[in-house]
């Protein structure tokens, strides 16, 4: 019998299994597994896409059938696509095997290296054709760094410049260097620059420098021409990217015009035998309601997943923002999520946030989790806006026990646990540790009008 009529069979002898309100047989997935199976133990599923869309046939030949569960085997689920949820995958777990450890990659892993005088390289023609560039790299589970000016410390702006035609009345976009800090060369070669303010940091590309005036100008102004942006002389800075700059191990350089990238391995590592993945996937997950017509994705649940290596984009317009790099989404993100869970997940090597919990999400729980590596900030709840109503803003979620560390590896503002406009939250018994700048910030106004963060409650915490 062919298999995808196989596959058919099995549902259809499923749903005539489950009455109403019944709950559905496990299906499974693994690596190993196939699409047109029947997603049985035996015979599992290869994709979690495909759990997910049987779930939602099997609701739609029989209304009222109310709870599904789908087990992941342990193993690397490379996801083309972030996995997307919405109200009608409500009321399904989705939970490790036992003593198994599944982890949904937003990377890929590279391979196919050539090696001269001890440099590995390696070809990348989508990424000289515009496409799939990426700002991270993890070897053998470990981030590793592109190579920085200065090695250590930072640089020092030595002059202000008003601004250029293209940035008048937005932002600065110029300022002097010091003679032999910056080659004009770089410019156009995605070298950036990590421009500190009095409590941010704009990550912008070097689009101009020259050298007769020792003028650089960014690819991107400044949020405004307010005193604590204007660039003025001892404003500190870095080089990230510097292709001259590359003579470390375990450092990386990617040509993004020729598509070709360089690692220069640690000690003992092989190409045959080290695991080298870039990030693919901005977001990893995403659980998505329909607020405006009062549909939330309700009662979904991950347990004991891992979910890892995502990533951020850099464009011209670069990271801006005035605080806690607020407009960053998470590898996880939630939108309109009611009473969802996240059990004994880990969330790591992270572009971005780990967690978004943003307007309309009500009622969740982040628990007993991991959520480390983190190129921001680890759990974000609400938005910098306040919702027209009390509805549209975040309440009641809870994040409980869990290790939320080593942030702002990309992005140095990220916070450990953010809460904007959203009330009635627990963050109780968690450890935040290593982030740059603050581990707890609640509440959200700039200005003066009425907060929507009231109620929420932080007890019991160890942030150090």
């Amino acid at each position: 019998m062919p298999r995808r009529r196989h596959a058919a069979l099995v549902l259809v002898a499923l749903l005539a299994a489950c009455a109403p309100g019944a709950e559905l047989p496990a299906f499974y997935v693994a690596p190993s597994g196939s699409d047109t199976a029947p997603g049985t133990l035996a015979q599992p599923f290869r994709t979690v896409e495909r759990a997910r869309d049987a779930v939602r046939e099997l609701r739609r030949r029989a209304a009222g059938v109310l709870t599904a569960t789908i087990r992941l085997r342990g193993g690397l689920y490379e996801l083309p696509d972030t996995l997307t949820f919405g109200p009608e995958d409500s009321n399904t777990i989705y939970e490790a095997q036992p003593g198994e450890r599944p982890v949904l990659s937003g990377g890929r892993r590279l391979t196919g290296w050539k090696v001269t005088n001890g440099h590995w390289t390696l070809d990348l023609p989508d990424v000289r054709d515009g496409k799939g560039a990426f700002t991270q790299l993890w070897v053998n589970g470990q981030r590793r760094y592109r190579p920085r000016l200065p090695k250590q410390g930072y640089y020092y702006t030595t002059g202000k410049v008003d601004p250029s035609p293209a940035a008048a009345g937005k932002g600065y976009d110029r300022f002097q260097y010091r003679e032999g800090d910056i080659k004009p060369e770089w410019a156009g070669r995605d070298v950036e620059l990590l421009t500190f303010h009095t409590w941010t940091m704009d990550r912008t590309l070097l689009a101009e420098a020259d050298g007769d005036t020792r003028t650089a100008r960014r690819s991107a102004p400044t949020l405004g021409l307010i005193w604590f942006f204007n660039l003025e002389k001892g404003t500190r800075y870095l080089l990230d990217n510097v292709p001259d700059a590359l003579d470390t191990p375990g450092q990386w350089y990617l040509d993004a015009q020729a598509g070709r990238l360089t690692y220069l391995p640690l000690p003992g590592e092989t190409p045959q035998k080290t695991v080298v993945i870039a990030p693919r996937l901005e977001t990893i997950a995403r659980l998505k309601g329909d607020t405006e017509l009062g549909l939330g994705v309700e009662e979904l649940v991950f347990r004991g997943l891992t979910f890892a290596y995502s990533g951020w984009a850099m464009t011209p317009e670069g990271n801006r923002f005035g605080q806690a790099e607020v407009g960053l989404g998470g590898a996880v993100t939630a939108r309109g999520a009611r009473r969802c869970r996240w059990e004994d997940c880990t969330i790591s090597h992270t572009g971005m946030y780990g967690i978004e919990l943003s307007n309309g999400c009500h009622d969740n729980v982040v628990t007993g989790c991991e959520i480390t590596d983190l190129g921001a900030g680890g759990v974000k709840i609400g938005e910098q806006a306040k919702a027209a109503d009390e509805a549209g803003q975040s309440s009641g979620n809870v994040v409980e026990n869990c290790l939320i560390a080593h942030g702002g590896r990309l992005h140095p503002a990220g916070i450990g646990v953010w809460v904007g406009h959203a009330f009635g939250n627990r963050i109780i018994h968690n450890e935040i540790a290593d982030f740059y700048y603050s581990g707890l910030s609640i509440g959200w106004s700039w200005g003066y009008g009425a907060s929507g963060a009231h109620d929420n409650l932080i007890e019991g915490n160890l942030v150090h």
